[in-house]
């Protein structure tokens, strides 16, 4: 039996503000790790260190295998059934990782996973791309289990340790090779002691798990890292098509604006994690408040973007100049992406499996669509446009999609109630 309770809506705002600031200060402390590495360093040393980290971070997103979405909606209080759902997601997001890391360090090209063969050629950039890749799958799943165990003050000390803790190392590194460690070692260092405390810090064992119960949560997990690779894949797969498309020049400052974007867009994607935690807790929370909390967030950060445009192309100088004008577009873009993000968020929550992939794979095909369509003939800002329009088509397909669910389900209760009536006057009669 679910039941209303107000303070769940206080704790899904709260659990949403604290993975705002998480996400903020991670993006933060980011740009300025780079923004450092470019200061004192050649570019082909930090490009070499970020183009193996990027490729580790599609790696990463391929082998998630849909679990950070099965841990928001599989463990979302202090159960032992709760921990054993989070102990076999552990166990599966490990193999899957090292699988990942195997393939990268075997197929990946000799200039990509370069800053990994310093010592031990292939065989050891294998290992270390699989203890990396390990860690930092781990370290998603701790803070999504952070998050519904509602241990805000963990989550942001973990963020807070690892972004400010890249900044004095950065200096001792003396290579492409050690920024690479440096930027992905301490988000998997704390992916392996994050696990490590959470499993140890159970005041029981784990339950024991049925076949049935491992069935149900693993054909969620997959359905959703279908939905994972529809929702993330373009944020990775359109940066390529415009480098594609278009001269360095311009792709230099395109990428600037992205990254930031890239960052932003996953604010509305952790609190449609937090509403699915709370949601799973035998509550009923009002969607809504996911959808007015993203649009809030994105449209504030939207804002704030024309001020910090300006900043940046102060700091960068003449040559990213179009920073400026980008940015804005380009977050712009975001806010019918949480639109989309709360019908997302509502469909996992009603194991709606068809509205899921309709709404993901919607967003895959029309904003990969649109921009590689507008890429190689308007440039960059063509690509922003189409961007930006790509996203508000996909906001109101969500939405269709999700009014047709919401009219299925209507009919279905519908025809239980008319089928207990007929029960009822059948005893009756």
């Amino acid at each position: 039996m679910r039941i209303t309770n107000r303070s769940h809506g206080h704790q899904l705002l709260q659990g949403s503000a604290a993975v705002t600031v998480a996400v903020a200060i991670n993006g933060a402390f980011g740009f300025a790790f780079w923004w450092l590495a470019a200061w004192r360093d050649e570019p082909s040393a930090v490009g070499a260190a970020q183009e193996l980290y990027t490729a580790l971070t599609v790696v990463a997103c391929l082998t998630s295998m849909g679990l950070p979405v099965a841990v928001a909606r599989f463990s979302p209080d202090r159960s032992a059934r709760s921990d054993a759902h989070f102990r076999d997601a552990l166990v599966y997001t490990s193999l899957t990782s090292a699988f990942g890391a195997v393939v990268l360090a075997a197929v990946g090209a000799h200039e990509l996973v370069a800053p990994a063969t310093h010592t031990g050629g292939r065989a050891g950039a294998a290992v270390l791309l699989s203890f990396l890749l390990v860690g930092m799958a781990l370290a998603v799943l701790v803070e999504v289990r952070l998050i519904t165990m509602r241990r805000w003050g963990w989550l942001l000390t973990r963020v807070v340790l690892v972004a400010v803790a890249r900044l004095p190392l950065l200096f001792l590194a003396q290579s492409g090779r050690w920024y690479f460690l440096v930027v992905a070692g301490l988000p998997a260092v704390s992916g392996f002691v994050g696990a490590g405390a959470l499993l140890l810090a159970r005041p029981r064992p784990a339950a024991a798990l049925h076949r049935d119960e491992r069935r149900a949560w693993f054909r969620f997990a997959t359905i959703n890292w279908a939905g994972l690779i529809g929702s993330q894949g373009p944020m990775f797969l359109i940066p390529l098509i415009v480098a594609l498309s278009v001269s360095s020049a311009d792709f230099a400052p395109f990428y600037i604006a992205w990254a930031i974007t890239q960052m932003t867009f996953l604010l509305p994607h952790m609190i449609g994690q937090a509403y699915l935690a709370e949601s799973s807790k035998d509550v009923e929370i009002d969607d809504r408040m996911t959808l007015w909390l993203s649009l809030g967030v994105m449209a504030a950060v939207t804002v704030l973007a024309v001020p910090a445009s300006i900043v940046l192309e102060a700091s960068l100088g003449p040559d990213y100049s179009s920073v400026g004008r980008l940015l804005p577009w380009l977050l712009a873009g975001c806010l019918p992406w949480a639109v989309t993000n709360s019908h997302l968020a509502r469909a996992r929550r009603r194991h709606e499996d068809g509205a899921v992939i309709a709404i993901t794979g919607s967003f895959f095909v029309v904003t990969l669509g649109a921009v590689s369509l507008a890429a190689p003939s308007g440039g960059v800002v063509s690509a922003v446009e189409a961007w930006m329009l790509a996203n508000v088509v996909v906001a109101l397909l969500a939405t269709r999609i999700a009014g047709t669910w919401d009219a299925a389900r209507a009919l279905d209760r519908l025809d239980t109630e008319l089928d207990m009536d007929l029960d009822l006057e059948g005893v009756v009669s």
